[in-house]
């Protein structure tokens, strides 16, 4: 398993050392140079895969399919997220069935099945799995707001944990998870072979506010995450921010500590 760490555009050098990424469409859009270059770089190179988000989370809503085959074009990704709505398996599964015809060959489909509930969850899971031209399946982090008790693990694990159990999971396909909540995802998932990766902007969302996992040894990645000044709107993610020199030293070892935590590789 590996994991895609979400950086500002002007540190999206950082991520050379990885072979995992995911590139999102609003920042290509937004034309910068550097930003675009480090991906087009990245897509080049041997065994990397770039997958192309489709900024739902950071725009709240989904850019259409046409901005993201652009977007695709100028970077040469490999895997494309196609539209989805969030919590809505209807029109997610409705969009999915527009856009494959449309999506052209030499893309990976990667879908994220959507619902309310675990149970409209795992039945728009078992559509999207069985089309045979959808390569990569996302789970997403929004499973964590379901009303589920919370008890040791996240909403997310105990699904992860249900669907290793399930015969009808198609574990021939790769999947990932969309975003972290919560350290246990990585410690669970790390020992599933279905699972491909997860991305996370939490390694650079802790070096902006000074945060040493290694050092801070009081604060888990989870209780950070929920830390209610943390998910303010405007500080969420500024993908504007500039670290410095130590800024970047600090990134890599938050990133290391995420590896150690989840036991897997980057």
């Amino acid at each position: 398993m590996k994991l895609a760490h979400i950086v500002s555009v002007p540190n999206s050098f950082l991520l050379g050392y990885s072979s995992y990424f995911m590139a999102l469409t609003h920042l290509i859009e937004q034309g910068d140079s550097e930003y675009i270059s480090t991906f087009k770089e990245l897509a080049r190179r041997p065994d990397n895969i770039v997958i192309l988000d489709n900024s739902i989370i950071e725009l709240k809503e989904t850019l259409n399919l046409d901005q993201l085959i652009k977007a695709a074009e100028l970077i040469g990704a490999h895997e494309i997220i196609i539209p989805d709505t969030l919590k809505d398996a209807e029109k997610t599964l409705k969009t999915l069935r527009e856009c494959i015809p449309e999506i052209p060959t030499k893309y990976n489909i990667f879908a994220v099945p959507q619902g309310r509930n675990y149970g409209e969850w795992i039945s728009c899971y078992d559509e999207i799995a069985n089309i045979p031209r959808v390569h990569t399946i996302g789970i997403p982090k929004l499973i964590d707001e379901w009303s589920m008790e919370y008890q040791t693990n996240s909403n997310r694990t105990r699904v992860l944990q249900t669907m290793n159990r399930r015969k009808s999971t198609r574990k021939d396909k790769p999947h990932h998870l969309l975003g972290l909540n919560h350290i246990s995802d990585l410690s669970v998932a790390k020992d599933y072979t279905w699972i491909r990766g997860c991305d996370t902007c939490v390694a650079f969302l802790a070096t902006t506010y000074h945060y040493d996992f290694f050092k801070d040894t009081g604060i888990e990645c989870d209780s950070l995450i929920k830390n209610n000044k943390l998910r303010k709107e405007s500080w969420f993610m500024d993908f504007t921010a500039n670290l410095s020199i130590p800024g970047q030293f600090l990134f890599v070892q938050n990133a290391i500590y995420l590896c150690y935590k989840g036991g897997i590789i980057t």
